[in-house]
């Protein structure tokens, strides 16, 4: 299973590796690996500080090397994609290339338990997406549970099968990828994962009023309550014909355009995805249209 919280607090985070670490290190199923040998073949299999004679054996009488040996070409044509790497120094490599190379490390063990703290950061977007592909089979084949930090919202949804969001020293949220992004539990995780819009209203039984318009609930209150819902950017749309709104910025967002708008009278701010052929300007007075009603409570 892979867990990827997704983090505001670096130090929080650090505690909470070490934390894992000192729990779950006992010399078999979690290893840290950083001593770095002449040439990549050896750093990739290395185990033992004085070299393959010294490895331990393992339960079944095999060296470890024996069998890291075995599974160092596996790795590589994976996440490396050019056996070229085994035969060059540590000086030949890319930030790029140590990056994927200190990933193929940590996976020729096969161990139980792998930590990874932005284990992508140096590797281009098309890169990353194929890297990150190719670990989740990795992961799967060799039944490994990962913990990864991250800051990448895309990171940890595409890779997790369980998302947890840390903030001020908490998870507030530890639920499946799916339910973090379209059932986020507190307006913070609303607004780093979707652009969402975190939006003030009056509920009774399932139907909650704001200031643009009216949403339906994914539950029922008995008494009427004040609620803050979360409408995501692209259930809304911007309406030529309206004049409470102003644009104040935009954004080309991959065949999308997410425009900022401002409520004339109050300053609200709204973000708001239309198609990319949209022909609306900055400073252009507008107005909101409600594409999509379903909306879910949230605490602010």
């Amino acid at each position: 299973e892979l867990s990827g919280p997704i983090n505001q607090s670096d130090n929080k985070v650090k505690n909470l590796i070490f934390f894992i670490h000192g729990w779950g290190s006992d010399g078999n199923d979690l290893i840290q690996i950083s001593r770095l040998w002449e040439k990549e073949i050896h750093n990739v299999a290395f185990l033992a500080p004085n070299g393959p004679e010294a490895c331990p054996q393992n339960p079944n009488g095999k060296q470890w090397f024996d069998i890291l040996s075995e599974n160092t070409e596996e790795m590589f044509q994976g996440l490396c994609n050019s056996f070229s790497l085994l035969d060059r120094y540590i000086d030949e490599l890319s930030g790029g290339q140590k990056q994927r190379i200190a990933l193929a490390r940590s996976l020729v063990r096969k161990p139980k338990l792998v930590l990874m703290d932005e284990p992508f950061s140096n590797l281009d977007r098309k890169l990353r997406i194929e890297i990150r592909r190719e670990l989740k089979k990795i992961f799967t084949e060799i039944g490994s549970t990962v913990l990864l930090i991250t800051h990448d919202s895309e990171e940890a949804l595409s890779l997790s099968d369980k998302v947890g969001f840390l903030y001020d020293g908490r998870i507030i949220q530890f639920s499946s990828p799916e339910e973090i992004y379209n059932r986020p539990a507190h307006s913070i995780i609303a607004k780093s994962i979707s652009h969402s819009n975190v939006i003030y209203g009056e509920v009774i039984d399932n139907n909650v009023s704001t200031f643009i318009g009216d949403f339906i609930l994914d539950e029922k209150f008995k008494r009427k309550s004040k609620i803050y819902v979360n409408v995501k950017p692209d259930q809304l749309s911007l309406d030529s014909h309206g004049d409470n709104f102003k644009i104040i910025d935009k954004e080309f967002l991959e065949g999308t355009q997410l425009f900022v708008i401002r409520e004339v009278d109050t300053g609200i701010e709204l973000n708001i995805k239309v198609p990319e052929y949209g022909k609306f300007e900055i400073d252009q007075v507008v107005g909101v249209k409600i594409l999509s009603k379903n909306v879910n409570k949230m605490l602010e």
